[in-house]
């Protein structure tokens, strides 16, 4: 299955970097700290702390904004038009 990852350059440098070390490719890297992070979460190793995220009231999308197209999204926020200026 093919996935789009949006990390910091720097992470993504430092797993590359390792998983050279280890004869792995970056999707093994990427595939192993899954593993471990799933198994983690499993054991109850990892800390679960409560995420409130904020709402807000409003009308919904803007015009032409699908939520499910990653990147249309990255170019409407890229081309430096404030969002409530689009509509």
């Amino acid at each position: 299955m093919r996935t789009t990852l949006h990390m910091k350059d720097g992470l993504k440098r430092q797993i590359q970097v390792q998983a050279e070390r280890e004869g792995k490719t970056f999707t093994q890297a990427m595939e192993e700290a899954g593993s471990i992070w799933l198994s983690a979460r499993r054991a109850g190793k990892l800390n679960k702390r409560r995420v409130v995220l904020p709402t807000f009231r409003g009308d919904g999308l803007l015009p032409g904004v699908d939520i499910n197209d990653t990147s249309s999204l990255l170019d409407r926020l890229d081309d430096g038009v404030p969002l409530e200026q689009r509509r």
